[in-house]
């Protein structure tokens, strides 16, 4: 027997579930599709929560480590007290996971958010398939459908996830052992974030990538910082590089995939080289998952770079059919795909909300954390904008000292003359959570000067932002 739905979203990642309750909450009859046994998609299951977790638990060890002593706490023979139980942090983060999950469980309730489980296929009409593991398709017709199922790790060639030395960072996060090398592929935010969790816990740890910096999405001048800031804490870097294969080691009798002593074959500035590791993580990017989602059959178009191709209602070539987040053009981003959720099921209830990526922020959770909004230096020279830039470092903020974080910079671009704020980057503690500040001064029109006037907390870190507006005007006081 057929159901009857006004909205049936599929994909419970943050794009879908936040569609599926914005839905409900405009008064539509709404389902929810989702292949796992729990809700949340890749960002909470496999993805920015746990990669958080694990970066929290080993920020502390590694705060013991180095601060206890310059604090005047002593740990009477640190090398004998203070270890790392890995399986214990691991279950810990699978602790987090299942109470954010349960509490996604709990939303679809209270909302009466009808929820599958199995793999939603998209038929004419619109209808959507959910097929369970354990067979007994079941049908649901829709008035509306939005199709938020998210992206997996881009898989190379030279690289594939069948070798078991090979892992994405699914398998980064359920390690029950600190590999002695590790080799990280890409220097986004999941390379750089996992391979710092992995080098505080005591690996050895190169980080390859193909562009010219880290972060590449970057503005130079803060990657630049970064990288520095990375090579203090002992991560190795090889920039302009690209992988060419895998091998065995000279003198290693086991095959390659024995995720011991394997040679990653390179190409960088220096010409071809080897490097011998243990194991690889390959993140080198991140690809739509549309595969059996039966776009073809329904004729859903998609653009050049292989993702749904939607006009600005988010709306896709078949009427009464949405897809948002990793699944069309914009950052790859869990806080892009949320507000994709939200326009989109308000414009499936009749709304016509436009989707805006002008303003979504990025954040990269190394120590020092990056953040940033709006243009980088190098789009406002390529568009021959008349600007100047505002600088301040942390070590002059007494809030940013006196937590032992002083590392990094914020950085304003501004229209010359009338201070409009063209983008902000910061580097230093807690940037992901500062950067909100700059991201509605642009939304609402507040320039470097409305920020400069404006009175902040002292100490906080929150005054760096200040100085560097100021400054940005010509008027700095601790610059």
């Amino acid at each position: 027997m057929k159901e009857s739905y006004d909205l049936v979203v599929i994909g419970a990642g943050p794009g879908g579930y936040v569609a599926a309750i914005r839905g409900a909450k405009r008064g539509m009859k709404t389902a929810l599709v989702e292949r796992r046994d729990q809700l949340g998609g890749t960002c909470l299951l496999i993805g920015c929560i746990p990669t958080k977790e694990l970066l929290e638990s080993t920020r502390l060890y590694e705060r013991m480590q180095k601060e206890a002593g310059t604090r005047g706490i002593e740990i009477k023979d640190m090398d004998a007290n203070l270890r790392v139980d890995l399986v214990a942090m691991q279950e810990r983060k699978d602790r987090v996971i299942q109470r954010l999950s349960k509490g996604i469980s709990s939303l679809m309730k209270k909302n009466r958010i009808d929820v599958f489980q199995g793999m939603g296929r998209l038929k004419p009409g619109p209808r959507v398939v959910v097929e369970s593991a354990g067979g007994g398709d079941r049908e649901l017709a829709a008035k509306r459908v939005i199709l938020a199922t998210g992206s997996r790790p881009l898989e190379l060639d030279a690289l594939p996830f069948d070798n078991p030395a090979v892992m994405g960072s699914t398998g980064a996060l359920s390690l029950e052992r600190v590999p002695g090398r590790l080799a990280v592929i890409g220097a986004g935010a999941v390379g750089l974030e996992l391979g710092l969790i992995y080098k505080r816990l005591g690996a050895d740890v190169t980080i390859i990538e193909m562009m010219g910096q880290a972060a590449p999405f970057a503005d130079r001048q803060i990657a630049r910082a970064l990288e520095r800031s990375l090579k203090a804490q002992g991560i190795k870097l090889k920039l302009r590089t690209k992988v060419q294969g895998l091998e065995r080691a000279r003198g290693n009798a086991e095959a390659v995939g024995n995720a011991r002593n394997v040679n990653i074959l390179l190409a960088g500035p220096a010409g071809e080289e080897r490097l011998e590791t243990d194991l690889v993580l390959s993140a080198a990017g991140r690809v739509p998952n549309v595969a059996g989602l039966g776009l073809d059959d329904c004729g859903v178009k998609m653009n050049s770079r292989s993702r749904i191709e939607v006009n600005e209602y988010l709306e896709t070539s078949l009427e009464g059919v949405y897809a948002v987040g990793d699944l069309v053009n914009g950052p790859m981003l869990a806080h892009k795909a949320e507000q994709d959720g939200v326009v989109a099921a308000d414009n499936a209830w009749g709304k016509k909300e436009k989707a805006d990526y002008a303003l979504v922020p990025s954040a990269v959770y190394t120590s020092p954390e990056l953040a940033q909004v709006g243009m980088t230096e190098e789009q406002a020279r390529e568009k021959g904008l008349d600007y100047s830039t505002g600088l301040f470092s942390f070590r002059g903020n007494p809030r940013a000292v006196t937590a032992s974080s002083d590392q990094g910079m914020v950085k304003v671009l501004v229209v010359k003359g009338s201070g409009e704020l063209l983008g902000v980057h910061i580097l230093g503690p807690h940037a992901s959570e500062l950067v909100a500040e700059a991201v509605v001064a642009m939304k609402f029109g507040a320039n470097a000067k409305d920020l400069g006037h404006l009175v902040h907390a002292h100490p906080s870190l929150s005054e760096a932002l200040k100085e560097a507006c100021l400054a940005a005007m010509g008027n700095g006081i601790h610059s």
